[in-house]
């Protein structure tokens, strides 16, 4: 059918750049009321009725808060394993994206930022809502671009250009390692022209999405690796954060034939799912304070997946253990993040399941590694899982560790844990010990941000994912936007609210006794005293405040029985939580022991 003439060229060529989005596999896309991104929202309202197909239609979720908008975008991406777009107007609007745009770098999560933006006329010349916009994200997009300029004479040029842009946008947001990427889009007015095209053609949603591409390992250096291996008596496996899903069965394999034991981080997603757990290790940081298993246990290779654990701990460890430090890892050396461990280890770049694959198939079935020294983190994780089990009896609600404890106990449901930063991750990277239930564990730990905890968990539950975030105070208030959207598309997202009123985290860090207790308590203790219900009401959650006497298990599992969106209030004393943590450590040096070396 013709289209009616009076259509603005660059209506027609956001038409076919969006168009070219969804056939490369966007499906998601997170859009912020705005004015000069108006022909953008346009086209993706129209492009949304005419995708055929009730199950391959787009899903376009309007947002209040650009910051927010980011968080929530990340967290449908890193749930799905799928680019996910954002769409923004022009102005400061877009330095909104800047904390989700860091996180995603480091994190390797596939996101796409539409900004909309004012001509090339009116920059630098003080026209209201315009600022520099190409280039703000700097180093932290894999590439970045500018659509041009369009008007008649030159619309099927600019629109192939376009066209392609959206192609290579998705590509290179998904190749790995995954990350973000920044099209910036200039639009002069009239922003649409109020026609509406003759078309009555679809839009065609082609499977051309692709996974990244699986690096294979090169066959000498896996021969060089196999020769260490052979060779070593001692030897640990440490996964961290983003190890790879489809590597757990064979990281598990491997461990088995080498005889060597797991240190898990919690968000490796090892400790959770359908595996035998019989080498994993889920109290390597409390067992790791132990100043003599620390220093019997100190490896002599050490092969690392996925990015660098949570716990200090273990990481200061493994620095002075002086152990080979081999890391598998499918980025390249230019990429941010770039796991060398500040050049202290060796990066062997290949896809970590392809690696575990091919180092398992040439080994034998025996090992040298003593089954002593198995044996002794083995036995020293089970005593202390059950010494957790017992701390949690003794002290209930008081101690923060103890939502931990009570999810892996009585996990039997298939849900995604979404891990705040600050004390909630360290907490859960002691507590969370194994459940076969194959549940996901994730959090925002490439810059460690408190920015958007609670929005990223609505992405998660955005996904039809059964929801649960593990937050602290302060980052709950931060966010308090993120709850919006769970309110508005009634996701299915609890929130586990640990409020200690201020910054528990600082409690156990070196400054908290350098420091006058008057001052530290005012400037990093940070006591807030909002009334937390209120936010909560505000977006029309539901609430329970956890009394000190009720059982934290029951009240877990039945906020997870009820649909939609709901916070479990837990209140903790930052002084209190401290010294139930301190005692715990000491009574766990009384119950660790270790086979001392002849």
């Amino acid at each position: 059918m013709d289209v009616d003439q009076s259509i603005l060229p660059h209506e027609r060529m956001i038409d076919a750049f969006i168009e070219e989005l969804i056939k490369a596999g966007v499906r998601d896309f997170v859009v912020c009321p705005g004015s000069r991104n108006t022909p953008v929202t346009v086209s993706l309202l129209n492009a949304n009725k005419k995708v055929r197909g009730q199950e391959e239609r787009l899903k376009l979720w309007r947002h209040i808060d650009e910051r927010s908008a980011g968080y929530f975008a990340l967290g449908i991406a890193r749930t799905s394993n799928r680019p996910v777009a954002v769409c923004v107007t022009s102005g400061s609007a877009v330095a909104n994206l800047l904390p989700a745009a860091m996180e995603a770098r480091i994190s390797r999560v596939p996101l796409i930022f539409l900004t909309a933006d004012r001509p090339p006329e009116l920059q630098e010349v003080g026209a209201n809502q315009t600022a520099k916009q190409i280039g703000i994200f700097g180093d932290h997009v894999k590439w970045d671009v500018q659509l041009p300029m369009v008007d008649a004479s030159v619309l099927g040029r600019v629109t192939k250009f376009s066209t392609a842009a959206a192609r290579r946008s998705v590509g290179v947001a998904i190749d790995s390692p995954s990350g973000p990427v920044h099209i910036n889009i200039p639009f002069r007015e009239p922003l649409i022209s109020g026609a509406v095209s003759n078309s009555s053609s679809s839009v065609v949603v082609e499977s051309t999405f692709v996974e990244a591409p699986q690096i294979q390992p090169d066959d000498y250096q896996i021969e060089l690796i196999l020769d260490r291996l052979r060779s070593t008596e001692r030897g640990v496996i440490v996964c961290g954060p983003e190890t790879v899903d489809l590597s757990s069965v064979g990281i598990f394999e491997l461990a088995q034939l080498l005889n060597w034991p797991i240190v898990a981080d919690p968000m490796s997603n090892l400790r959770w799912g359908p595996y035998d757990f019989s080498n994993l290790i889920t109290t390597a940081d409390t067992l790791l304070r132990v100043s003599r298993f620390a220093e019997q246990m100190k490896p002599e290779v050490v092969i690392r997946f996925g990015a660098i654990p949570t716990s200090k701990v273990l990481n200061d460890w493994l620095t002075n253990s002086d152990a080979d430090q081999i890391v598998i890892d499918q980025a390249s050396p230019a990429y941010a993040g770039f796991r060398d461990e500040g050049g202290t280890a060796e990066v062997y770049r290949c896809t970590p399941k392809l690696f575990a694959d091919a180092v398992r198939h040439k080994l034998s079935d025996t090992n040298p590694t003593t089954t002593d020294y198995l044996n002794d983190w083995r036995r020293n994780n089970a005593r202390l899982q059950q010494y957790s089990k017992q701390f949690y009896e003794d002290f209930g609600n008081r101690f923060e560790g103890s939502v931990f404890v009570a999810l892996s106990e009585g996990l039997d449901t298939k849900i995604a844990l979404i891990l705040g930063n600050s004390m909630p991750v360290r907490d859960a990277d002691s507590f969370i010990s194994t459940n076969n239930i194959a549940s996901r564990i994730y959090g925002t730990r490439g810059v460690s941000g408190i920015d958007g905890v609670v929005s990223a968990g609505a992405g998660t539950a955005a996904t039809g994912t059964t929801t649960i975030l593990v937050v602290g105070d302060l980052s709950f208030i931060h966010d308090t936007n993120g709850m919006w959207a769970a309110y508005r598309y009634n996701l299915n997202l609890k929130i586990v609210l640990i409020n200690n009123t201020g910054g528990g985290i600082f409690s156990f860090l070196p400054q908290q006794s350098l420091i006058a207790s008057d001052d530290f308590e005012e400037w990093w203790g940070a006591p807030h005293n909002v009334k937390l219900e209120a936010l909560v009401e505000a977006f029309r959650g539901k609430y329970k405040a956890l009394e000190v006497d009720e059982n934290m298990h029951e009240a877990l599992f039945q906020l997870l029985a009820e649909p939609g969106f709901a916070v479990l209030e837990i209140k903790t004393d930052r002084s209190e939580n401290l010294a139930m943590h301190r005692q715990y450590w000491r009574e766990a040096t009384d119950i660790v022991s270790v086979i001392e070396k002849e």
